[in-house]
């Protein structure tokens, strides 16, 4: 997770890498470490404004939404609530 927050995302993001993608972010989202927690929020953020077409993003949403509803209401720290609800944002604006 560390390695992959440090990517800089260039192109557009499309399904199938979305598809190798959202297992290990889900995981990141479900580990009780809050600094993996933000990790993944970040790294949702930053790709889904690299989505060009809302439909490749579509069969995730229902899997990472409630994952970051869930840490935007429980994790206590601010910042790491902060960029959770951006990432939590963003998602919706695809729908």
């Amino acid at each position: 997770m560390h390695a992959m927050s440090g990517v800089t995302f260039v192109q557009s993001v499309e399904s199938p890498a979305l598809a190798m993608v959202v297992p290990l972010l889900l995981r990141g989202l479900r580990e009780k470490t809050i600094a993996t927690k933000r990790q993944s929020a970040v790294i949702i953020d930053n790709m889904s404004k690299l989505v060009d077409n809302p439909l490749d993003a579509a069969p995730f949403l229902p899997l990472l939404l409630p994952a970051l509803e869930t840490n935007a209401e429980s994790i206590a720290d601010p910042e790491a609530r902060e960029v959770t609800e951006r990432a939590v944002g963003q998602l919706k604006r695809l729908k």
